[in-house]
C-alpha cells in the first residue's frame, strides 16, 4: 500500500529529525568523553550542554517547519496558529512542572534526598530537554500534557509516535543507568547522577535510531497503530 503525500511528509519528517537527534548526540558525549567532562554531568558546569541539548532540539523544530513550508495554506495557518503567544506561555508552564515531577519521582526513586540537590535538579533538566522539550516544540503544550500522562498508551500520527517512542527510550535508559550507581565498583562514573544522565542520551540514541531503522523498512503501516481489517486490507 502507498502512502499518500501527507504520511510521505511526515515519514519525511521522522527520518530527519531521528537522524539529526542520533547524530547530534553521539557528538556530545563523545565531546564530553574527549574534554573529560563526563564527571561534569550533573553539576551547574554543566549548563552550557543542556543548553546546547535544547539549542539542538530547536534547530530540529525548524528543520521540520522548513519541510512543511509548501502545505496548504490553511494548514498552514494552523500550525502559526499552534505556536502562538498563549501556547508558548503554557508550554514553559510544561516545561516547569515536568522538571519539578521529574525531581520528585527521581527523589523516589532513590536520589539524595537531603543533598545532591543540585545533581537531582539538573538531572530532571536534562530529562525535561530531551523528553518535554521536543514534544513541546513539535506538538505543542496540550498534546505534550495528554502524551506525558498517557506515555505508554498514547495514539497520534507517525511524528507523534515516534516522539512517544524516544520519550520511552529516554526514561528507560535513565532507569537502566540506575543499575550501576549502587554496585560496590567504586568507580568515579557511578556517582549520582552520571551512570542515568549518560544512559538516557544513550537510550535517546538507541531509541532514534530504533525509529529510523523502522521507517526504512518495508512495513506499510511503520507507526501506525490501528487497526486495518481482518486481513490487514
Amino acid at each position: 500500500m502507498a502512502l499518500n503525500p501527507t504520511d510521505r511528509r511526515a515519514r519525511k519528517i521522522v527520518i530527519i529529525n531521528s537522524i539529526w537527534s542520533s547524530v547530534y548526540m553521539a557528538l556530545t558525549i563523545f565531546a564530553l568523553h574527549y574534554t573529560k567532562k563526563i564527571y561534569d554531568v550533573g553539576k551547574c558546569t554543566c549548563l552550557p550542554l543542556i543548553a546546547l541539548l535544547a539549542l539542538g532540539e530547536g534547530i530540529k523544530s525548524n528543520m521540520q517547519h522548513l519541510i512543511i513550508d509548501h502545505l496548504a495554506p490553511r494548514e498552514r495557518h494552523a500550525r502559526v496558529r499552534k505556536f502562538n503567544f498563549s501556547n508558548k506561555l503554557k508550554g514553559i508552564a510544561v516545561l516547569f512542572t515536568t522538571i519539578v515531577i521529574y525531581y520528585v519521582v527521581a527523589v523516589l526513586f532513590g536520589a539524595p534526598f537531603l543533598s545532591g540537590h543540585e545533581e537531582t535538579f539538573m538531572f530532571s533538566l536534562l530529562l525535561t530537554v530531551l523528553t518535554a522539550l521536543p514534544s513541546c516544540l513539535h506538538l505543542g503544550a496540550d498534546t505534550t500534557i495528554s502524551l506525558l500522562i498517557e506515555l505508554t498508551s498514547f495514539e497520534g500520527d507517525i511524528i507523534t509516535e515516534s516522539i512517544r517512542q524516544s520519550i520511552c527510550g529516554t526514561l528507560f535508559g535513565a532507569w537502566l543507568g540506575a543499575i550501576v550507581i549502587p554496585l560496590d565498583w567504586d568507580r568515579p562514573w557511578q556517582v549520582w547522577p552520571i551512570p542515568c544522565s549518560l544512559g538516557s542520551m544513550i537510550g535517546y540514541i538507541c531509541s532514534n535510531i530504533f525509529i529510523i531503522m523502522r521507517c526504512f523498512s518495508k512495513s506499510e503501516k511503520i507507526f501506525a497503530r490501528k487497526s486495518l481489517g481482518k486481513y490487514g486490507l
